[in-house]
């Protein structure tokens, strides 16, 4: 009898192990991008620290404010919306997944877009106006696909 238990409980001991995994990757991620990508889009600019680094936008402090709240805005947004939708559909881990893999594949494309820059250039947001579009392009899908898929997994974190 023990091991037609032991049998039954395993997929689930390997899915919360997944499951933790998963949501230490989305973690570090999401901590990366905090810390580092307004480091990277006010380098150049004459008002920010010297020393900074070598590659920048040299944005200002506002837009790049705007630019960083734009986590905070899908967060409030899509706990409504994705919540609701994510109560209601059978395949919210298979969403999740979804999710998951096109924000890392998204985040993922960020280093190798900002390597496109010259340092001569750096700090010239005219000259890099290209690169800067595709960044923030592929900031939003991040952001969107984390906040989505954050709010799919917490409706069923619970049930392991």
């Amino acid at each position: 009898m023990e091991d037609a238990t032991m049998k039954r409980n395993n997929p689930y001991i390997k899915y919360f192990i997944a499951y933790g995994l998963f949501c230490l990757g989305s973690s570090l991620i999401h901590g990366a991008y905090n810390n580092f990508f307004p480091i990277l889009l006010q380098t150049g600019n004459p008002n920010f620290a010297k020393g900074a680094g070598e590659l920048g936008f040299g944005l200002n402090a506002f837009p790049t404010s705007i630019i960083m709240s734009i986590d905070n805005v899908f967060a409030v947004t899509l706990a409504l919306i994705i919540g609701v939708w994510g109560d209601r559909t059978p395949r919210r881990r298979g969403y999740s997944v979804i999710f998951g893999i096109i924000g890392a594949l998204a985040f993922s494309l960020l280093p190798l877009v900002i390597l496109t820059n010259k340092t001569a250039a750096s700090g010239d947001t005219m000259a890099l106006m290209p690169q800067l579009i595709l960044t923030i392009f592929l900031v939003i899908v991040f952001v969107f696909m984390h906040s989505g898929g954050s709010q799919l997994r917490l409706g069923y974190s619970y049930n392991i």
